[in-house]
């Protein structure tokens, strides 16, 4: 949190450009994209926008980042396989409540371990632009920030009068899919991760059933 800005930004950067370069442009419509965009910024921005952005995801698959510069990426694979927008919605609202509590540059620093140790000792801080942008893209989130991301969303989706239950439908398809291709192809997604890829939104964000029913349990207690 006592980051400067301007390092948090370039830091932010980098990572942006190692998602770049492990994925491909979008093929999702413009159109597409600005509707999903204006929906984004109507009922999530809060006057905080930030960047969205498209990409076809490749080895990461479908997936949503939240970048410390400021911005979400969404994959094609993602927005293809949300059934509903106001699912798109959900992921975008968790995704905002990632950047405002600094979630992924939280939990990256805290994948370098004695690294960060060594910084504050030293002072010198030039070893976080050569590793903490790799820690940025690769890092899953602790189940503290998803939950905290996912109390966020369901705020923003109440505050909306749109059901929470789409999050937590997506949620529940995501595993389900995810789940599947573990059993249909163990040994290559082995290697994808040897190779040091960053997987599914499942993966990087991981959906536990323990969400799932909490937030279940939010729209029930919404609905008395």
């Amino acid at each position: 949190m006592k980051l400067p800005e301007d390092t948090i930004y370039q830091l932010g950067d980098e990572a942006q450009e190692q998602v770049f370069n492990m994925t491909a442009p979008s093929t999702v419509p413009v159109l597409r994209q600005k509707q999903i965009i204006k929906s984004y910024q109507d009922l999530v921005a809060n006057g905080r926008p930030a960047k969205v952005l498209f990409r076809s995801g490749g080895k990461i698959g479908a997936n949503a980042l939240a970048i410390p510069n400021n911005t979400i990426i969404l994959t094609d694979e993602l927005v293809n396989l949300a059934k509903d927008d106001h699912e798109i919605i959900g992921v975008l609202a968790h995704e905002q409540g990632h950047l405002v509590e600094r979630h992924s540059l939280q939990q990256a620093l805290s994948s370098l371990g004695f690294s960060v140790l060594l910084i504050a000792v030293t002072g010198d801080s030039s070893a976080l632009f050569t590793t903490l942008p790799v820690a940025l893209v690769g890092a899953s989130y602790s189940r503290n920030f998803e939950s905290d991301a996912d109390l966020y969303a369901m705020q923003v989706l109440d505050k909306n009068h749109i059901s929470s239950l789409h999050l937590a439908n997506f949620l529940a398809r995501m595993e389900a899919e995810a789940r599947g291709e573990e059993e249909k192809q163990p040994q290559e997604k082995s290697k994808e991760e040897e190779d040091g890829g960053i997987g599914s939104f499942f993966q990087s964000h991981p959906a536990t059933q323990e969400r799932i029913a909490a937030i279940r349990q939010f729209n029930q207690q919404q609905q008395r």
